[in-house]
């Protein structure tokens, strides 16, 4: 499931760590460039290697 205030309609705008300790870690470390890039950096990926956008759907409690 999406975290509480992330919708399929929202995702890219919307930034939310489900742990904010581990994210602060990873940052500290340089494992991640910036908070929130995740979705953003997905798309600049697949757009860079001539691939569609990604799509998602919702199935019962998954996405």
């Amino acid at each position: 499931m999406l975290p509480g205030i992330v919708y399929l309609n929202n995702m890219r705008e919307i930034h939310f760590s489900k742990n904010l300790k581990i994210a602060e870690l990873l940052h500290e470390y340089e494992y991640v460039r910036e908070f929130g890039e995740g979705v953003d950096r997905m798309y600049y990926e697949m757009e860079q290697a001539g691939l569609p956008d990604p799509e998602y759907r919702t199935e019962a409690f998954m996405v």
